[in-house]
């Protein structure tokens, strides 16, 4: 039976777009269309029914009246901060915005109504929990609300209401339009709390209790993207693997998203027996208290749907769905899967309805990998560790996490310079080439990275890896491993003029050394922490092969120079080997300066590393000059003698003489003090005799003859090739030499004086001399001297000259009584020829008067020194002779008888008796001639005689009695008695 039920006067029916009050006193015809009464609810006790005119709340499911409605949900308010934004609670809806005069309203699901106060003037921006409502997502929920937005020029927004124009106005001209094809509406008019008074039954509905099959409404199949979302990123860590919305927030259960809330309508006109969810029965008696008691299914994959409420009077049934844990998505990225939950109802007469599907959308989590930053210290080449996956030992550990998503993820693959690698162990690692060092990575994410030797800094070495989750889904990016840039340095360089920074030009072969100090080599240390690009040495690269040095020629001096270095990459240190050679001698700029520094050649020493960051410095080179040495010389000379020798070469004829260091740069010239050059020819006189010197050092000397014993100092100077000089002396030893004389005596006899000289004479005599023709008036010999250089009589001269004489050698000469003849030899010949004067003459008989002739000879030896000496001529004085002339002497005999008295004078007759002896006498008178006459004496030989005194038989002896006469005398008696007395007189008479 159909009842046609006319309203009429129904006020308060509102549009969104218009105010409560608006279009009163309108007509609006609702024909409702009703059916009898299940029979449960005809059975139903009967009720009390208000009046007809008064609604009174019912029961939804057995119609019966219902307690009082509960107060509508107070509004609540909200003002906007100082930044014009409004934070609400995650679960607030916005898609019913109203404007309410200044304010927005906010229309909730469950009535509620939430004012932000002042929110049309400036439309703040909303925050939702944690998430920010983007703005084209509000202005959109505003249009679809059919709000006019406005803009400010400041970008504001401002909120007004919007529609047609206020009815307000009485303004009726716009004609309504149609409104479509009629409907059944019941079905649309929600349950409501509400009901007019009902008729009673048994008047309308006698006898009559049709059956209904239950059904399952307001369910979205997965097609159309099910009828709730979860995703897994909302999952907490109690799951197993936390999701991405879970691990960006340290909070707790900030992202939710992995629960959700809906409904789905039972209808069930008989009445709900029971609900059956995945297979799990709840009875109707559990769903009308599932509000107080929330229901739990475990749905076929493993998650929850909780039944928290069910409204009887619109048969909405409110659940929950948590996401327990992750879920295997085939798909790639954030793809779904669903969970179809299937639903059935019975209602209490049995009828079950057809199978309903409740799907669930789970939104698959994926990893996201994010970029790794890692650092190598400058200058470092010690291991570095990190973990891409959790951040910790990286540069920045909060922005490089990786998030692993829910499905739980791990480090599958990575690459650096060449082709990707699994990576499938936690525990053995795998090890990937980058292009300055080597990755070891795990799955777990944790790594080691080991710098190579010999690589650059201010670099990055970059690795690529791929976090793979649970369900296959993928994240790339990069772990970079930033390497300090460490600037190469140079150690010690040896400073100029110390050891291994100095060469001798005196090494030389030339030199004054002569000992190879003329080279040094060295070395320099380095460290290049960021490998070796080139090393160079005056600009030269340098060779790394210590076998194959580089070598190049200093252009400063002409020497050597050899070099190479080694490198350990591991350890960054490196050493240059250099070594200088001074190959020649340098002339010095500034001669005469002696051993001081001539040259000091200067090579940059460069290590370049590979990020071609230089270190610098400059080996410097000392070149100390060579000087000459001149040392000191002796020679000796005899007097006259010419020596030679070279002071340079230290050649002397008789010296010890030292040879002259010439040094590296040769002698250029000698210097001789003192001086003197005539026509090309240099002489310098010294006390003793002449030097003449040359260029090339040699000398002559010249020493003057008969110079006597001393010494000659001569200096000199030698200048070498740049300037230096060095003084010394040259000393001549003079010995004066004169040949060894010795003075001649030579005696010639008077007596030997011949008129007529025989042979032998070098001329006849003036007088005879006593022993005329005997020879002895010449005298022959050889004079002594002697000269280890062969002296030779070279001068002769009458007389005691004094000085050397020259001449008459070989030649007769004439002296003061004779003739003198002396040979070069020495030989001579002396000849008297004249008597000598006896002066003052005397009887002093045949002496000898010495030096009575005298000559000077002069010996000169083959050097020129000369002696001079005499020849003194002694003359044996010639005298006059007596001699026995062979005549019978005379016989004197006297008688004694006639001797009147013994030692008496007188008498005569017999006792006197004479004789003339004149004759028994030859007198020579001799070379001097006979001056007087010859006068007679008497002289006793043996004053015993042989007579005898014939009277007395005494012999007779004889004494002289000082009257020139002779006594005989006889001793009688001791007396001497005279027997007679012998007188001669001028004549010879006795």
């Amino acid at each position: 039976m159909a009842t046609s039920i006319e309203l009429d006067n129904v006020s308060n029916s509102w549009d969104e777009h218009s105010v409560s009050n608006d279009h009163h006193d309108l007509t609006a015809p609702i024909q409702v269309v009703a059916q009898a009464a299940p029979a449960e609810q005809a059975a139903a006790p009967s009720q009390t029914a208000p009046a007809s005119a008064e609604p009174v709340p019912v029961d939804v499911g057995g119609g019966a009246p219902a307690a009082a409605p509960p107060a509508a949900n107070a509004p609540h308010e909200y003002v906007a901060d100082a930044s014009n934004v409004v934070r609400l609670p995650a679960n607030v809806s916005i898609d019913n915005i109203k404007v309410d005069g200044h304010n927005l309203v906010l229309e909730q699901a469950d009535g509620s109504v939430i004012v932000i106060k002042d929110g049309a003037l400036n439309v703040p921006t909303f925050i939702l929990g944690e998430v920010e409502v983007p703005r084209v997502a509000l202005i959109a929920a505003l249009e679809a609300s059919h709000v006019d937005v406005a803009f400010g020029t400041d970008g504001s927004i401002s909120a007004g209401p919007g529609g047609s124009t206020s009815s307000a106005g009485g303004n009726f001209e716009q004609p309504p339009g149609g409104i479509g094809d009629g409907f059944g509406l019941s079905a649309l008019l929600p349950p409501t709390d509400l009901q007019f008074g009902q008729p009673d039954h048994r008047e309308l509905f006698p006898g009559l209790a049709p059956n209904h099959t239950p059904s399952i409404l307001d369910l979205t199949p997965a097609v159309d993207g099910g009828d709730t979302i979860v995703s897994e990123k909302g999952l907490p860590a109690t799951s197993g693997s936390e999701g991405s919305g879970e691990a960006q927030d340290p909070a707790p259960n900030t992202d939710q998203s992995e629960i959700n809330t809906g409904t789905f309508t039972i209808s069930s006109p008989d009445g709900i027996g029971s609900l059956t969810i995945a297979g799990q029965v709840i009875s109707g008696a559990a769903l009308a208290n599932s509000a107080s008691t929330p229901i739990d299914i475990t749905t076929a994959l493993g998650n929850t749907l909780t039944i928290v409420g069910y409204d009887a009077s619109t048969g909405q049934v409110s659940y929950t769905y948590t996401l327990v844990h992750s879920q295997a998505h085939p798909g790639a990225g954030t793809d779904s899967i669903y969970d179809n939950i299937t639903l059935t109802v019975t209602d209490t007469d049995g009828d079950t309805s057809a199978p309903g599907t409740l799907s669930v959308q789970i939104v698959d989590d994926v990893p996201t990998a994010n970029a790794d930053a890692n650092s190598v210290a400058a200058g470092s080449h010690a291991e570095i560790s990190g973990n891409v996956m959790t951040g910790a030992g990286e540069t920045d550990p909060s922005t490089s996490a990786d998030v692993k998503g829910a499905d739980g993820a791990s480090v599958t693959s990575a690459f650096g310079t060449g082709a990707a690698q699994d990576v499938t162990s936690a525990v053995t690692g795998t090890t990937i080439a980058g292009q300055y060092g080597t990755l070891t990575l795990y799955s777990d994410g944790h790594y080691t990275y080991d710098r190579a030797a010999n690589t650059p800094g201010g670099v990055n070495d970059v690795f690529h890896y791929t976090l793979t989750d649970g369900d296959g889904d993928q994240s790339s990016t990069t772990l970079t491993i930033n390497i300090g840039n460490e600037p190469p340095k140079l150690g010690d360089i040896p400073a100029a003029g110390a050891d291994g920074a100095i060469v001798y030009e005196a090494g030389l072969a030339s030199g004054t050394l002569h000992d190879g100090s003329n080279a040094v080599s060295g070395t320099i240390g380095f460290t290049s922490q960021d490998g070796v690009n080139s090393v160079s040495l005056g600009g030269h690269p340098l060779s790394s092969d210590s076998g194959n040095p580089t070598t190049f020629t200093d252009p400063t001096t002409g020497g050597t120079v050899s070099a190479w270095y080694e490198y350990t990459g591991a350890t960054g240190a490196g050493t240059i080997h250099y070594s200088y050679t001074l190959t020649a001698d340098y002339p010095s700029a500034t001669g005469g300066d002696g051993a001081n520094t001539e040259a000091a050649p200067s090579f940059a020493v460069v290590v370049t590393d590979l990020d071609n960051q230089p270190a610098s410095g400059n080996l410097v080179i000392n070149v100390i000059d060579d000087v000459p040495t001149a040392k000191a010389d002796t020679d000796a000379a005899q007097s006259g003698e010419t020596v030679t020798g070279n002071v340079e070469t230290g050649t002397s004829a008789h010296g010890t003489g030292a040879a002259d260091t010439a040094g590296a740069d040769g002698i250029a010239s000698i210097a001789w003090t003192g001086s003197v050059t005539s026509n090309g020819v240099t002489t310098v006189t010294g006390a003793h005799g002449v030097l003449t010197v040359f260029a090339n050092g040699d000398y002559s000397y010249q020493a003057t003859p008969n110079t006597p014993t001393g010494n000659d100092v001569f200096n000199y100077t030698i200048t070498d090739g740049d300037g230096d000089t060095s003084p010394a002396t040259l000393t001549i030893e003079v010995t004066g030499s004169q040949p060894r004389v010795v003075a001649e005596i030579a005696t010639v006899n008077e007596a030997g004086l011949d008129t007529t000289p025989p042979a032998g004479d070098l001329g006849p005599g003036t007088v005879d001399g006593s022993h005329a023709g005997d020879g002895s008036e010449t005298k022959s010999g050889t004079l002594t001297f002697s000269d280890p250089d062969g002296a030779t009589v070279t001068g002769v001269a009458s007389g005691n000259v004094g000085s050397d004489v020259s001449g008459n050698v070989g030649t007769n000469i004439s002296g003061t009584y004779g003739i003198l003849h002396v040979n070069a030899d020495g030989s001579y010949t002396y000849t008297l020829t004249s008597p000598e004067a006896n002066v003052p003459a005397g009887n002093d008989g045949a002496n000898m008067q010495p030096g009575q002739d005298v000559f000077t000879f002069t010996v000169t030896d083959g050097l020129g020194n000369t002696s001079t000496s005499t020849i003194s001529i002694n003359i044996l004085d010639d005298v006059p002779s007596i001699t026995l002339s062979g005549t019978a002497a005379p016989t004197l005999s006297v008688d004694e008888s006639f001797i009147p008295v013994i030692g008496s004078v007188g008498g005569g007759g017999g006792n006197v008796s004479s004789g003339n002896f004149a004759a028994n006498f030859a007198v020579t008178p001799g070379a001097d001639g006979q001056s007087g006459s010859t006068a007679y004496s008497l002289t006793i030989n043996n004053s015993t005689t042989t007579l005898v005194d014939s009277l007395t038989g005494q012999t007779v002896h004889l004494v002289a009695n000082g009257a020139g006469e002779v006594d005989g005398y006889v001793t009688i008696s001791g007396v001497q008695t005279n027997v007679f007395t012998l007188t001669v007189d001028a004549t010879g008479k006795v």
